[in-house]
C-alpha cells in the first residue's frame, strides 16, 4: 500500500487507500545513470587541453566533470561502493586498435582518438582472444620523435660545416649546422628519426673546429579516455587472472581527447649547469647586453663608440624625429650592465622631450628615459582608478592652499586672532596654520573672542561711553588714508606656495591631517607607483629590446637604474595636469612622494605573501636610497618544467631569492 499526503484542489484530502485486490495493473519503473554514453555537457574541462602541444610529462591528465556524483552513480560491482565505475586511462596511438571495419587514418584530423562505434552485443560479447589490455603498471612514457634542436654553445674555429649526429635511444634524426664567422649559428632538423624514449645528445664531428654543443626535443602522441569499468571488477587487482590467449580488451569510453607531449630539453642538473657553462672568470659574459666583441677598437673610432654602448646594454634602434628625418636612437632599458647613480640636483621630467638626451659628438639622441617617461604616461592613462585618485589628491592639495589664502588675508579674521607669522618656518608656525584650516575655525574663534576679550574688554567701554559725538566731530575723526595697495589673488597664491611652512602643512595635510594619520586617496597612489617601480605592467620588449640580449637557456645578471624608474614614475604624475597651480603642487610634493614610493616598493612583495601591511607615509625621510639594486633574468625549460620554484642563499647577513611563477623568472635583493 502507498499512502500519498497530497491533497486535491479545494483542500480536501485525497483518498490514500488503494485497493488490495483487483483490478491493479503492476506498473514497472527503472532509475538508471548514464553507463554507455555521456552528455558532453557533463565535462567542464581536461588536461591537457584538446589537441594541445606541450611539455606534459611532468603532469597528470585529469578530466573535470560537471557534476560531482557521476562517478559515484553507479558501482563498480555489487558491493563494492568505494571503488569508482569509470577511469581516465591513456594511450599512446599504436595501443587502441580501430575497429576491422573503419581505415587508418588518413591524417590527424581523421578520428585522433582512433575510437569506434559498435552495437552493444558487440561491446558485451567482444571477439575470441579480447579481454584486458596488454600494459603494465610501470609503463613510461614513450616519446618517439626528435621535433627541435637548439645550438646551446656555438663553438669555435669552424671552417665548415662540421657531422651533426645524434646518439641515445632511437635511430636516423639528422640535421645539418650552418656556420658563420667560425661559429655554429644554427641547426636545420632533416629527419626527426623513431623510436626515441628520451632525448638524445648531439655531437658535432669534423668542420675544423670545437665547443659546439645543442639540446633536443623529441615528442609524442597521446590519447585520453574516459572508460567504464563495470564488468572487469575481478581484473582490477594486482595480479589478475587472464583467460587463455585474452591480450585486448574491449571498453566502453565515455569522452575522449587526444594531445601531444613534448620532452623537457634536459634535467633540472644539465639545465642550471648549462646556464654558467663556457663563462670565464668574473661573469662579465653573464651581464644583460647584445653581443659584442672584446677585441679593442681604435680609440674614439666609430666602432669603439658602438662597442661600448653596446656593452652597457643599448640598442641601436630606428627612431624618426619631429621633423621627419629617418636615423636611429640608442635605447636601454631600466637594466644596465654597471650600477647607475641617481643623477644629482636635476628637475624632475615634464615631458618626454626633456627626458631626452643629445650626444653632440655623434650627432645621436639617447631615448631611454624619454620612452621610460612615456611609458609611465600610458600606464597611467590606462588605469582609470588611478587617475581619479591622482586628480583627487591635487585638488585636496589646492583647496588647503585656497582656504589658507582667504583667511590669512581677511580683516575680520586677523581681527579676531593673532595671525601667524609664516615667514618663520618652525613646527609652532606650522601647527598655527593648521589651526586655520580647521572647518569651525572662524565661528569658533568668534565665540571666543564674545566670551574673552569683548566681554571683558570692549563691553564695559561700551557701557562707560560718553555722549554721542557731534556729526562734526565725527567725520573730523573718521578721516581715512587712500586705498591700500591690492596684492593680486595669483600672486598670493604662488608666494603661499612657496613658502616653507606651507609647503610642510601641505605635505602633513597630503597624508591625512595629522602627524600619524593616513589617506586612503594617498595610500592608493604611493602602492600604484610602487608596483610601477618594481615594473609592473611594463612591456617586456621595453624591458629587453632585443632577443639576442636574452637567448635560449641563458642567464643574465643586472643592475637597476634609478633614473629609468624616477622617469617611468615622473610620466605616470604627468596626466591631469590642467594648470600652473598643478605643476606647483606636483614639484612641491614630487621628492617626499617619490621617496614613499621607493619605500612602498620594498613591501610590495611582502604585502602579496600577506607577510606585511604596512603604508608609507610621505612624511618618512626624504634620504633616497643610494645602495644599488641588481638582479637577473632567466629564460630556461626550468621555469616552465619546475613551476613554483624557490632558490635563497644567505650571504654577509643578506637573503637573496629567486622565484619562478606563471612562466617568468624574477629576482629580489
Amino acid at each position: 500500500m502507498v499512502n500519498s499526503t497530497s491533497v486535491a484542489a479545494g483542500g480536501n484530502a485525497l483518498n490514500q487507500t488503494f485497493p488490495a485486490t483487483p483490478p491493479l495493473t503492476p506498473q514497472l519503473f527503472t532509475v538508471v545513470a548514464p553507463r554507455f554514453s555521456l552528455d558532453p555537457a557533463d565535462i567542464h574541462s581536461v588536461f591537457p587541453p584538446a589537441s594541445s602541444v606541450g611539455t606534459f610529462d611532468q603532469n597528470l591528465a585529469h578530466i573535470v566533470l560537471t557534476k560531482r556524483n557521476l562517478p559515484w552513480e553507479r558501482f563498480l560491482s555489487k558491493g563494492d561502493h568505494i571503488t569508482p565505475w569509470m577511469a581516465l586511462l591513456l594511450f599512446s596511438p599504436d595501443e587502441i586498435i580501430p575497429p576491422a571495419s573503419m581505415p587508418p587514418p588518413t591524417s590527424t584530423l581523421t578520428n585522433p582518438s582512433r575510437a569506434g562505434t559498435y552495437n552493444l552485443p558487440d561491446v558485451l560479447n567482444p571477439p575470441t582472444g579480447t579481454l584486458g589490455p596488454s600494459l603494465t603498471t610501470e609503463s613510461q612514457d614513450l616519446l618517439n620523435q626528435v621535433t627541435s634542436i637548439t645550438v646551446t654553445n656555438s663553438g669555435s674555429g669552424y671552417t665548415s660545416a662540421p657531422t651533426v649526429t645524434s646518439t641515445g635511444g632511437g635511430k636516423d634524426a639528422t640535421a645539418v649546422a650552418q656556420i658563420q664567422n667560425g661559429v655554429v649559428v644554427s641547426l636545420t632538423l632533416i629527419n626527426g628519426g623513431t623510436g626515441y624514449t628520451s632525448p638524445p645528445e648531439i655531437s658535432f664531428n669534423g668542420g675544423g673546429g670545437s665547443g659546439a654543443s645543442a639540446s633536443t626535443q623529441i615528442v609524442a602522441p597521446w590519447v585520453a579516455h574516459l572508460v567504464s569499468l563495470e564488468g572487469f571488477a575481478k581484473y582490477l587487482v594486482d595480479n589478475p587472472t587472464w583467460g587463455d590467449g585474452i591480450n585486448r580488451v574491449r571498453l566502453v569510453f565515455l569522452y575522449s581527447w587526444n594531445f601531444t607531449c613534448l620532452s623537457e630539453s634536459g634535467d633540472f642538473r644539465d639545465l642550471m649547469m648549462h646556464l654558467i657553462q663556457g663563462q670565464a672568470e668574473g661573469g662579465a659574459g653573464l651581464l644583460l647586453h647584445l653581443p659584442v666583441t672584446s677585441a679593442e677598437q681604435p680609440a674614439g673610432s666609430p666602432a669603439a663608440t658602438v662597442q661600448q654602448a653596446l656593452g652597457a646594454g643599448y640598442n641601436a634602434l630606428s627612431y624618426e624625429t619631429t621633423i621627419g628625418d629617418s636615423t636611429f636612437a640608442w635605447y636601454r632599458g631600466p637594466f644596465a650592465t654597471a650600477p647607475r647613480p641617481l643623477f644629482p640636483n636635476i628637475k624632475t621630467y615634464t615631458s618626454a622631450a626633456s627626458a631626452m638626451i643629445y650626444d653632440q659628438n655623434n650627432a645621436l639622441f639617447d631615448q631611454s628615459y624619454a620612452v621610460a617617461w612615456q611609458t609611465g604616461r600610458l600606464l597611467a592613462l590606462s588605469d582609470q582608478s588611478f587617475g581619479t585618485k591622482l586628480l583627487q589628491w591635487r585638488r585636496k592639495g589646492n583647496s588647503v592652499v585656497n582656504l589658507l589664502a582667504g583667511r590669512l588675508n581677511s580683516k575680520n579674521v586677523r581681527a579676531l586672532t593673532n595671525t601667524p607669522d609664516i615667514s618663520e618656518n618652525s613646527s609652532e608656525t606650522v601647527a598655527q596654520l593648521r589651526s586655520l584650516l580647521q572647518p569651525d575655525f572662524v565661528s569658533s574663534t568668534f565665540m571666543n573672542h564674545l566670551l574673552t576679550n569683548f566681554s571683558k574688554k570692549t563691553a564695559p567701554r561700551i557701557a562707560q561711553s560718553a555722549a554721542p559725538r557731534s556729526m562734526a566731530e565725527q567725520s573730523a575723526g573718521d578721516v581715512q588714508s587712500g586705498p591700500a595697495a591690492v596684492t593680486p589673488h595669483i600672486e598670493i597664491i604662488k608666494r603661499l606656495y612657496a613658502n616653507p611652512a606651507v609647503q610642510q602643512l601641505l605635505i602633513e595635510t597630503a597624508n591625512g591631517g595629522q602627524q600619524n594619520g593616513t589617506d586612503p586617496t594617498l595610500d592608493y597612489i604611493v602602492a600604484w607607483l610602487a608596483e610601477l617601480r618594481l615594473l609592473y605592467g611594463v612591456p617586456f620588449v621595453n624591458l629587453v629590446p632585443d632577443a639576442r640580449m636574452l637567448p635560449q637557456e641563458s642567464l643574465r645578471f643586472f643592475f637597476v637604474d634609478p633614473n629609468y624608474l624616477e622617469a617611468l614614475v615622473a610620466g605616470a604624475l604627468s596626466i591631469g595636469i590642467q594648470s600652473s597651480r598643478d605643476s606647483i603642487f606636483q614639484s612641491l610634493m614630487y621628492p617626499s612622494l617619490s621617496t614613499a614610493t621607493q619605500q612602498a616598493a620594498q613591501l610590495v612583495r611582502s604585502k602579496l605573501a600577506a607577510r606585511a601591511n604596512q603604508t608609507v607615509s610621505v612624511q618618512q625621510s626624504t634620504t633616497s636610497p643610494q645602495t644599488p639594486l641588481a638582479g637577473f633574468l632567466l629564460r630556461s625549460s626550468v621555469v616552465s618544467g619546475w613551476p613554483g620554484l624557490e632558490v635563497r642563499v644567505y650571504s654577509d647577513g643578506f637573503c637573496f631569492a629567486a622565484a619562478t611563477d606563471n612562466g617568468l623568472a624574477s629576482s629580489e635583493r
